[in-house]
């Protein structure tokens, strides 16, 4: 399209230098600056400053023709060859401004992608350790311990995962609420991987039959896990089988009271007390009695003394109508999680806890069992209870995944509690 005030005549007029700036122009600055307002003005900017300078030698080389015409005109001489060549040379030098304008522009806003070196191939770490071994003349180069994490020739080298890992066989743990549940469920997957355990609970039936079926493996402590003079005495038959390094806090209770009730009448305040006292200030009270033994042991493999698991709710987070007293309990022991988790890191103790959902456990167990299948319709996937196996597995996993702490893992189906 022709700029007003252009000539259209193909010998002599300056159509290709101006109107070829122009698009020039166009693409630089304007394209940039409707993209990215910081990077297209200085795009802009420069496209317009390379084309500018183009254009002038374009213009000039125009003008030189078009005076060429003008002397051949006034001599008279307008034979066919002189005039074709004077056309010629016009056209060519418009042709030739034009896309050099059209290179500088576009080469102004070029984004050069530069090549990723080639990645080099990531030596495992036995290959590094064997290399370390058999000796080497760089000075620099760390030499690789077995439980030692290193930088070789840049690549980070880590050891096998599994060499962190506590093992079962043969630690101590301690289990609160062991005599029956999730409790009684974590103590048999304990005992069957070869670790001796403690079984502390207020249940002073089930919790003898317990420990005689398991033999050796299990002593009972009939505690109340309030009473620090009771858990410490728990903790002292733990260290007395060798360093207790795992403890586990299933011990809890549940109780449904509106904070006003439909007659008026406010929530009993030392029911209230008694359901935190229990379910956040015992696992308290056991978590700090048992790190102070933990302190004692010598450290294992990254440094860890032990492991402390504590159990919540998804009613810490979901809680219904009438679960005021529990969610409140269920929620501090959450909430303690990882400020605890950081308080014990720096003598290799860690913290974690598992909220468990709908689990088929003694308390559901009393109800009808179309109250029970109501309660598995409505977790999304699978389509059941939680069987205290469930949560014993996952404690279990804990214990032996080193790099877990300071987390809250529900346990729980995918399932949200609805207000009621």
């Amino acid at each position: 399209m022709r700029e007003p005030g252009t000539s259209s005549s193909v010998a002599c007029g300056p159509i290709g230098p101006r109107s070829m700036v122009g698009a020039g122009s166009a693409a630089g600055g304007g394209d940039a600056g409707g993209g990215d307002a910081s990077a297209g003005d200085a795009d802009g900017d420069a496209a317009a400053g390379d084309a500018a300078g183009v254009s002038r030698s374009s213009a000039a080389a125009t003008r030189v023709g078009a005076t060429l015409c003008t002397r051949t005109r006034r001599l008279g001489r307008f034979d066919f060859l002189a005039f074709a060549a004077c056309a010629c040379a016009c056209l060519f030098l418009a042709i030739a401004g034009g896309a050099a304008t059209r290179t500088q522009a576009s080469a102004s806003m070029t984004v050069r992608i530069m090549p990723l070196p080639k990645a080099k191939a990531m030596p495992t770490a036995k290959r590094v350790l064997s290399r370390n071994s058999a000796g080497s003349s760089d000075a620099r180069r760390p030499r690789l311990g077995a439980a030692d994490t290193s930088v070789s020739s840049g690549v980070v080298c880590m050891r096998d995962s599994s060499e962190a890992k506590m093992k079962i066989e043969g630690a101590v743990a301690l289990v609160t609420g062991g005599a029956s549940g999730l409790g009684e469920a974590t103590v048999r997957r304990l005992a069957g991987g070869g670790a001796r355990v403690v079984i502390v609970d207020r249940d002073d039936k089930r919790g003898p039959a317990l420990e005689k079926e398991l033999g050796e493996r299990a002593r009972f402590v009939k505690t109340d896990v309030t009473s620090p003079d009771d858990v410490q005495k728990a903790i002292d038959a733990a260290t007395q089988l060798g360093g207790l390094r795992v403890a586990i806090s299933c011990a809890g209770v549940g109780w449904a009271a509106r904070t006003l009730n439909k007659e008026g009448q406010a929530h009993d305040l030392e029911l209230f007390k008694t359901v935190v006292g229990i379910n956040l200030i015992g696992t308290f009270n056991v978590t700090r009695l048992a790190a102070a033994a933990m302190a004692k042991n010598a450290p294992g493999d990254d440094g860890e003394r032990g492991v402390i698991i504590n159990t919540a709710s998804i009613a810490a987070f979901d809680g219904q109508i009438g679960q005021a007293a529990y969610t409140a309990s269920k929620a501090g022991v959450a909430g303690m999680t990882l400020p605890i988790a950081r308080d014990l890191s720096a003598i290799g103790i860690r913290v974690m806890t598992i909220a468990p959902g709908t689990m088929d456990t003694p308390m559901l167990a009393a109800l009808p069992e179309a109250a029970r299948q109501g309660l598995a319709a409505g977790i999304p996937f699978p389509k059941r209870l939680g069987a205290p196996d469930d949560y014993a597995r996952l404690a279990q996993h804990i214990v032996e995944n080193g790099y877990l702490n300071g987390e809250v893992i529900r346990l729980d189906g995918a399932l949200r509690m609805p207000p009621k």
